[in-house]
């Protein structure tokens, strides 16, 4: 069922990115020229109507990625129908109906519907992988488009206001301003997660065992590039698509391990390597056995501060691993082994994210 969504991605090509762009700079330069002809009060309207037409156009990505959603929901559901699984039909025609009825995507919301059935979570799973793709595909000519807008409505402000046209500089004024307050392009104007980012990356990691993964609560998905002996209890983790950590933020760790070298080597790093943040045991925060995510708070972290992180084990796989990653090791102030206890149990640990546990990140 992994294949049941298309790998709607690929529609993004760079020729379909540049022509998506050169729709925009065309209609901005239609705008503009045609200031004199269809007089002042027009322009406002044309150019709205051309920002529209150019953000729509990134639209139409997300919904064809969501039209091959739901028809894998219903193929599921079709399938299953015909096995007389009557739980697994009820949950992708509950799935398609929750997805149908959010009048728009909210990660946070969808992954609170992840299925315990395999079926239907591995197609939750693609979905969100290739959406996160799409996003990260678009999100250059979208801030690109916002900007050209936002120009352009300074422009007019100061036309309409040289012709003495005060109502149309004041509405393309207002026009301005609700653009620059929309949740969705406030990090483009300085504003929001992105501009209090203490990082935007990824978590690298190198274990011998389980581990998972939490920002907020939130789990987060990675892959493992790891291939080679004993592949099914070693994990050299990335996690997929571009995070932003803030000051603030609780990154939860948990894992368990039988093996003899159970240690974890960790750090969250930039997109562009200019930066990073190494986590070593000194600033982590043992939360105990079986806990959850749920359960971890800043409170929570805060009350089990300063009790002691063991030191964790590594081998020379463990070791190599981490090398390949072209990042510090313990001896360079990078990340250092860290453990909880030796039993094959699950264990957590805590970190509050702050803007002094970031480094710079020097070309090696």
């Amino acid at each position: 069922m992994k294949r049941a969504i298309p790998n709607m991605t690929r529609m993004l090509s760079h020729r379909a990115m540049r022509h998506s762009l050169s729709l925009l700079l065309f209609l901005g330069m239609t705008v503009i020229s045609s200031g004199d002809a269809e007089g002042e009060e027009s322009r406002l309207v044309s150019l709205t109507a051309g920002f529209q037409a150019a953000m729509e156009r990134l639209d139409e990505k997300f919904a064809k990625l969501d039209e091959a959603y739901l028809s894998a929901l219903q193929r599921l559901g079709e399938t299953e129908t015909e096995a007389g699984h009557l739980e697994n039909v009820i949950a992708a025609k509950e799935e398609s109906e929750a997805f149908t009825s959010a009048k728009r995507f909210e990660e946070e919301a969808f992954r609170k519907r992840l299925s315990s059935f395999d079926g239907l979570r591995r197609i939750q799973s693609t979905y969100l992988e290739q959406r996160r793709v799409l996003e990260k595909q678009t999100e250059g000519p979208r801030r690109e488009f916002v900007r050209r807008f936002d120009e352009e409505l300074g422009k007019l402000q100061v036309d309409f206001t040289r012709a003495g046209e005060l109502n149309s500089a004041i509405e393309a004024k207002n026009a301005q301003e609700a653009l620059r307050k929309r949740s969705e392009y406030a990090p483009f104007f300085g504003e929001g997660d992105a501009a209090n980012a203490l990082l935007i990356g990824r978590v690298q990691f190198v274990t011998k065992g389980e581990l998972e993964l939490y920002l907020n609560g939130e789990p987060l998905s990675f892959r493992n590039r790891y291939s080679g002996p004993d592949d099914k209890m070693r994990i050299t983790g990335e996690t997929r698509g571009e995070l932003t950590f803030k000051s603030g933020d609780i990154l939860f760790i948990r894992a368990r391990s039988s093996a003899v070298f159970r240690g974890i080597s960790m750090a969250i790093v930039a997109d562009d390597n200019s930066a990073y943040l190494p986590i070593r045991p000194e600033i982590l925060t043992y939360l105990g056995k079986d806990v959850t995510a749920s359960r971890v708070t800043p409170a929570s972290v805060k009350e089990k501060q300063g009790i002691g992180i063991e030191m964790g084990g590594s081998d020379g796989i463990m070791n190599s691993e981490w090398d390949s990653m072209n990042l510090p090791d313990a001896a360079e102030g990078g990340p250092d082994w860290f453990r909880g206890e030796t039993s094959n149990d699950w264990h957590g640990w805590g970190l509050i994210l702050s803007k002094e546990l970031v480094k710079p990140l020097k070309e090696r």
